[in-house]
């Protein structure tokens, strides 16, 4: 995965959870929850794959 697709990614999360919670502050505490915790499961494993998309 690219910057690029990880940001755009990013981007398309947090406007879903935005729409979902109604509140920006809270939708991108949520998706960075995620990703953190994403990550943290991934890092034990020898390859990291792609989050699916989103819908």
């Amino acid at each position: 995965m690219t910057d690029t697709e990880a940001i755009t990614d990013e981007r398309r999360l947090t406007n879903l959870a935005c729409r979902l919670l109604g509140s920006l502050a809270d939708a991108e505490d949520v998706v960075q929850e995620t990703y953190a915790r994403w990550y943290a499961q991934s890092a034990n494993s020898a390859t990291r794959s792609r989050p699916p998309p989103p819908g």
